[in-house]
């Protein structure tokens, strides 16, 4: 019974111990072919970052024998490095280095990681300090913005086709197609005498329009009767109007026999069927 309770509370301390571990890594990188060195880089920086500095890490280990160190006379913190294709210039202060690298990349070149591997600097071999912020700062300033505003959804209009703004080009092109139908109505008359009736009509209904003299008509809405909006009339007036007053003036012959005369000389439009 005491072994078996030893087991139990063994087991249940180890599965203990792992579940810490496990929790202790939520939100950091890990390698598992990272060495101590780059296993605190990439706890701190980008899975990027620590590719970048791994592989100047792996080639300074290689090249450690073949590099050379001279410090400057004149400034103790300043040191030479040769052994390469170029001779490269570095501080032991903060460990910045004049490589390409290093430059571009804020981050600690070969040169650095062979000279303090190489002395046995105190600390990692890998200076964390040569690292720039930009790269181990996981967080940015949140740039105030002002909120947007929303309209709430309408379903007045629900269902209605909504009509886009027409260009002057476009405006064009739908009038010529209009203009194109009714020219080739005209066309199909035979008879010269309604051809000229026809075309004068529409040279005095254009004539009209162009003066702001005509009735424009309102879109209708839906269980609504017709509304018309009211215009200054002119003699071109349609014939439904010229109807309504022969209903309303029944009793007056004078105007009857003008209404009969208007309606004589208005022009019959026949449509054509086969046109589209």
């Amino acid at each position: 019974m005491a072994e078996c309770a030893k087991t139990l509370v063994a087991y249940d301390r180890r599965v203990e111990n792992e579940y810490r571990y496990r929790l202790a890594r939520i939100g950091q990188f890990v390698h598992s072919g990272y060495d101590e060195e780059m296993a605190n880089v990439l706890r701190f920086t980008t899975p990027y970052v620590a590719g970048k500095v791994a592989e100047e890490y792996a080639f300074a280990l290689d090249r450690l024998e073949t590099y050379t160190f001279l410090r400057d006379d004149e400034d103790g913190h300043i040191l030479h490095v040769d052994g390469g294709k170029k001779s490269y210039v570095f501080r032991d202060d903060d460990w910045r280095c004049d490589c390409e690298f290093s430059v571009s990349m804020r981050l600690p070149c070969r040169h650095v990681i062979a000279f303090r591997k190489n002395a046995s600097a105190e600390g990692p071999v890998i200076p964390w300090a040569s690292i720039d912020e930009r790269w181990t700062s996981p967080l940015r300033e949140l740039k105030k913005v002002r909120q947007f505003t929303y309209e709430r959804y309408s379903n007045k209009d629900a269902g209605r086709e909504v009509l886009a703004t027409m260009t002057q080009t476009q405006r064009y092109a739908e009038a010529l197609r209009v203009t194109q139908r009714i020219a080739f109505e005209l066309s199909d008359i035979d008879e010269t005498d309604e051809f000229r009736r026809s075309l004068d009509f529409l040279e005095q209904q254009w004539r009209n329009f162009r003066q702001k003299t005509c009735e424009v008509a309102t879109p209708r809405e839906p269980g609504e009767p017709g509304k018309r909006r009211s215009a200054a009339h002119n003699d071109s007036d349609s014939i439904d109007e010229l109807k309504d007053q022969e209903m309303s003036s029944e009793g007056d012959s004078s105007e009857d026999k003008e209404v009969e005369e208007v309606l004589a000389g208005a022009p019959t439009i026949r449509l054509n069927p086969k046109a589209r």
